[in-house]
């Protein structure tokens, strides 16, 4: 069976006369768990669990025509499943993310400018997490099945032979709690969750929009410089050990808003991919309550990685990650007070991993109107105090122009 799906999903690849279309995927979802529990204690886990948001990042996907009408598509996607508990009578609100790689095998048959698909599904989630507040720890005892097997189906919009917009539809069929989980309360163990009779299924709509590449002519140029210069919003929060032992205490965490700017030189490669770097002055930090907030502003050196899957003569959409190199220029820290031994300390080199989207309107053949969205969190602390860690995370809305040479 293993070998006839993996043959299946390799079929597009096969056919040497056939053109293939191939391209990136990216969108939103909403997913949630359905517990489906097959006994007479726990009835209030029988229903929907209400839907959780996320962002489908970009996958790439494989089409080839098999028919006047009809195709076969594979890909590779990552998709972040779950669900939000808003809270009830019984427990405070907290929410798991289950990512997951999928791979997708759809059967299309076009309608004008509409076609409709169905397909089986493969998934492989990594390690999901648990999340209540601020607090984020990893879920090692409860939906850790690891592989999932749904089917799909959906609509898509053709709205050019390159860009589409797809609604779709995913059931998971295998349960995915553990086979190892117990179900616990407050008189103890009451035992496997399975042999209880819960089953949570994983299910997901989405709302996705495709870019199909097209080869670049001859006579395009392989590699083009732009520079970027932009200005915006930037707000932040604290996480880390640190945070969530003050969370211990029912301490709130607020944000801080502050002030983003830099310049950036992009390199073109081909007509969509790019990557680029440059210079950001970034202004992050928080505040817990009852101290005063935490203000740490950075110089950083992003080195980025992106795609830009929607480029015509007038618009552009991009999507990218990287990493930033950070350098810290100004930092009041109302915990330095409280120092006192060496382990306490606050650390002037850091760095941060991010993810974004950009928005580019042509309004000359030199000069293009940006706005951009980054989401970025710290793999670096900003200070410790008694052996924790405290880091930031938040995101930012700015605005700018990009010159073109």
């Amino acid at each position: 069976m293993k070998r006839f799906w993996i043959v299946m999903w390799l079929l597009p690849l096969c056919s040497a006369e056939a053109q293939i279309k191939w391209g990136v995927r990216t969108g939103v979802q909403y997913s949630t768990l359905y517990s489906a529990y097959r006994g007479d204690v726990f009835e209030r886990y029988a229903k929907f669990d209400p839907w959780k948001p996320s962002i489908i990042l970009p996958g790439f996907y494989l089409e080839v025509p098999i028919g006047k009408r009809t195709s076969l598509s594979g890909g590779l996607q990552y998709s972040s499943k779950g669900y939000t508990w808003p809270g009830d009578e019984y427990s405070n609100s907290y929410s798991y993310r289950l990512p997951y790689i999928t791979a997708p095998l759809l059967f299309h048959y076009k309608i004008q400018r509409f076609s409709f698909f169905v397909g089986p599904e493969l998934a492989y989630k990594f390690i999901s997490s648990f999340s209540s507040g601020t607090v984020r720890e990893k879920d090692e005892t409860i939906f850790v099945a690891p592989f999932d097997v749904g089917a799909s189906g959906g609509v898509a919009v053709h709205l050019t032979p390159e860009h589409s917009i797809m609604l779709r539809y995913t059931l998971g069929f295998l349960n995915v709690i553990g086979k190892d989980t117990e179900m616990t309360g407050s008189l103890g163990s009451y035992g496997n969750a399975r042999d209880l009779g819960f089953v949570f299924n994983n299910h997901t709509v989405g709302l996705a929009f495709t870019s199909a590449f097209k080869y670049a002519d001859a006579t395009e140029k392989k590699r083009k410089i732009s520079v970027a210069l932009r200005q915006g919003l930037f707000s932040s929060t604290l996480f880390g050990e640190g945070v969530d032992h003050a969370n211990a205490g029912n301490a709130r965490v607020r944000r801080r808003t502050g002030y983003e700017a830099g310049v950036e030189i992009c390199v073109a490669i081909r007509k969509y991919f790019f990557v680029s770097t440059g210079l950001n002055y970034l202004q992050k930090g928080g505040q817990i309550s009852g101290e005063d907030p935490v203000k740490a502003d950075y110089i950083s050196v992003p080195l980025i990685v992106g795609v830009s899957p929607l480029v015509s003569r007038h618009v552009s959409l991009s999507f990218y990650g990287g990493i930033g190199l950070n350098k810290v220029v100004n930092l009041v820290n109302p915990y330095q007070k409280f120092f006192q031994s060496h382990l306490d300390m606050e650390y002037d080199i850091g760095s941060s991993l991010f993810y974004g989207i950009e928005g580019a309107l042509r309004i000359s053949e030199k000069i293009s109107l940006l706005l951009t969205y980054r989401n970025f969190w710290d793999n670096s602390t900003v200070f410790d105090l008694n052996n924790l860690s405290f880091s930031t995370r938040g995101y930012s809305l700015s605005t700018g122009l990009r010159l073109h040479r």
